[in-house]
């Protein structure tokens, strides 16, 4: 039998969970609590920062290289702390993790508005990068890792969608919000609404007891539901580090053509404001592909999507060879948007699927770290590429190498296989 066919199998074998056994919580208070939960993130994503970006450089004086460096400098630092937040969340669980991360995201969050200087601006940026875009998200994620066995992917789909559609469209009240209070004003507020939001709809979401049936560690010592890995078994598969570069291709490119979009398709004779709406059906491809393939995830095999997801990446890259005016910017702003949506709901689902929830977060801890790096090397590499020639063509092929080479090994790794009825994963290679 082929891996792939093994491995359709097996998810059809999936024996079904029913929301009462083992005290587990409701499948729709987890659905709306990951969907709030990653919209709340916004305080700490670049989608909300980039509003209060101009106002901070012009009251604390910071010129925009320093800021833009400051930024860089302490989102790459708050990652390297991500395996360690991951591993927290697996020994407290969920619902002290996520009372715990709510008050310190806000208290940071509100803190920023007393910030004077560079130092203090540094130290805030750290703090919400690592609480709300890190820690945050990260518990938004795993829970519903440890919450769905059967409809992983659907939940995935839905969860992410919302969340992602959510903390796209804060930005804009957030804007109105600083022009009505000031961007001191504006931090304020968003500390306080992080705190009235997450702490009641995590009391609501979780008892202790549904907490402690969440564990995946509890799992593994003998309720008869799936353990799996260790974060250190899982680096010793190759389908770990697929995943993990899967989506970390997506994350390095899609960073590095947004961040020098209006420039690539200026050379495509596009204006910045046809440039800038550009970003639109990138958006929506993005957060519609999240959602269908993670509608079909739990029917479909692992390795299927993560060659969509490269396939789609490296056409991306491509287009911008031929990039013009014609309709070449949406095929690429499509193109681009549905492989980060693809990868997204990928490793939401393949994760548990091959690892098993015994240390789901520290596992997705070390990824979402992996996927920081990627990020912040993704603009300098286009940059120093479109610095060595007259176009944005070499920095293109200076890209299209990552997709091919994880396609690739995608399509040749194989995966690790799981007992339904067994706390453990076995990692040897399956067939």
């Amino acid at each position: 039998m082929s891996t792939q066919t093994t491995e359709t199998a097996e998810i059809a074998a999936e024996p079904p969970v029913s929301s009462h056994e083992s005290g587990l919580p409701s499948a729709r208070r987890i659905v709306v609590f990951s969907s709030i939960a990653g919209t709340m993130t916004v305080f700490g994503q670049t989608a909300g920062v980039s509003v209060f970006i101009d106002h901070l450089i012009r009251d604390l004086s910071v010129p925009r290289p320093v800021i833009s460096t400051v930024y860089s400098i302490s989102s790459f630092t708050a990652a390297l702390a991500m395996p360690w937040i991951g591993q927290r969340i697996d020994v407290i669980g969920i619902r002290s993790a996520t009372l715990l991360v709510s008050v310190l995201f806000g208290a940071a969050v509100t803190a920023l508005a007393g910030v004077w200087e560079l130092v203090g601006l540094a130290l805030g940026f750290f703090a919400i990068r690592l609480l709300g875009q890190g820690a945050l998200s990260l518990l938004a994620k795993v829970v519903v890792a440890l919450r769905f066995r059967v409809g992983l992917g659907r939940a995935v789909g839905i969860t992410g969608a919302a969340g992602a559609l959510g903390f796209s469209l804060l930005p804009i009240p957030i804007s109105a919000l600083i022009e009505g209070v000031g961007w001191r004003g504006a931090w304020v507020i968003g500390g306080i609404s992080i705190w009235v939001v997450m702490i009641p709809l995590t009391l609501w979401a979780l008892t202790r007891a549904q907490d402690r049936s969440l564990s995946g560690a509890h799992r593994a010592s003998g309720d008869g539901r799936p353990g799996g890995a260790t974060r250190s078994e899982a680096m010793r598969t190759g389908i770990f580090w697929v995943i993990s570069l899967a989506v970390a291709a997506n994350t390095l490119i899609v960073t590095a053509l947004t961040f020098h979009q209006i420039s690539i398709l200026g050379e495509a004779g596009l204006s910045p404001t046809q440039a800038a709406a550009v970003f639109f059906p990138q958006t929506v491809a993005s957060t519609v592909t999240l959602l269908g393939v993670g509608l079909l995830a739990d029917r479909i095999p692992g390795r299927l999507m993560l060659i969509a997801s490269m396939t789609l990446l490296g056409t991306a890259t491509l287009m911008i060879q031929v990039m013009d005016a014609g309709f070449v910017p949406l095929v690429y702003a499509v193109s681009l948007g549905a492989a980060l949506g693809t990868a997204f709901a990928a490793e939401g689902v393949l994760y548990p699927r091959y690892f098993g929830v015994r240390e789901i977060g520290a596992i997705r801890g070390l990824a979402f770290t992996i996927s920081v790096a990627g990020a912040a090397l993704g603009p300098i590499i286009v940059g120093v590429a479109r610095g060595a020639s007259d176009s944005y063509a070499l920095a293109g092929l200076a890209l299209l190498w990552m997709p091919i080479a994880v396609g690739l090994a995608a399509a040749i790794v194989r995966a690790p296989t799981h007992d339904p009825q067994a706390a453990s994963v076995d990692l040897r290679s399956g067939g």
